[in-house]
């Protein structure tokens, strides 16, 4: 049985190990040619803007002095604009959970998202989905190693509910990698969890003849 405990805590080293394979694409970054094509296309829409502002400039001066331009319809194209820019703009920071759950579910969104703002529940639902996706993979390892630590100091059922845990976190990591699109996954992340499934399989069925044999005793 003893060997069998330190057959455990090898395979905890080596799933520590499998995060030296590649997990995730690095993504690709734009080339020079690209770049060069993108800075041309901003330069001319912030050409047409500019163009846009000035033609615009008389017209709403004259609506002014005219008073034809009532603070009313100011805010209602402020608003219109805003919302615009909301809708086509990517949330960077956060996620959208609590936002789509309450368009959803509208007894949830007087629980996320009261009058439209969030609630202490609601931005810790976002903020939980961003944080597995960007950083479950740290987290993931983080508690293998206490798991391991754990396996040194008392093989207990403790460090396979950290184990577990860890496992769905490191499943559930996705993140975009520098200028990436890419989201797949690549044979190391795999092979990590497939190693790590077969572990905490392994450690629960040691776990479950130590306990017997503690009964026979």
């Amino acid at each position: 049985m003893i060997n069998r405990i330190r057959i455990s805590r090898y395979l905890q080293i080596g799933l520590l190990l499998t995060f030296l394979l590649p997990f995730f694409p690095k993504g690709c970054r734009p080339s020079a040619e690209e770049l060069e094509a993108q800075r041309i296309t901003d330069s001319i829409g912030l050409a047409h803007r500019l163009a846009k502002v000035q033609i615009q400039q008389p017209m709403l001066a004259d609506s002014i002095n005219n008073k034809e331009l009532s603070m009313d319809s100011l805010k209602h194209d402020y608003i219109f604009q805003k919302n615009s820019v909301d809708n086509e703009s990517i949330t960077i920071y956060g996620s959208n959970q609590s936002k789509q759950l309450s368009e959803y579910y509208s007894t949830l969104g007087i629980i996320l998202r009261p009058n439209g703002d969030f609630s202490g529940i609601g931005y810790l639902l976002d903020w939980i989905v961003t944080y597995i996706l960007i950083f479950g993979s740290i987290t993931a390892f983080i508690l293998l190693i206490l798991g391991l630590i754990i396996k040194y100091k008392d093989f207990n059922n403790i460090f396979i509910f950290i184990n577990i845990i860890a496992l769905i976190l490191l499943f559930l990591a996705n993140p975009i990698m520098d200028l990436a699109k890419d989201e797949s996954r690549l044979w190391g992340f795999w092979f990590c969890t497939l190693f790590g499934l077969f572990m905490i399989i392994s450690d629960t069925i040691l776990l479950i003849r130590i306990k017997k044999n503690k009964t026979g005793a």
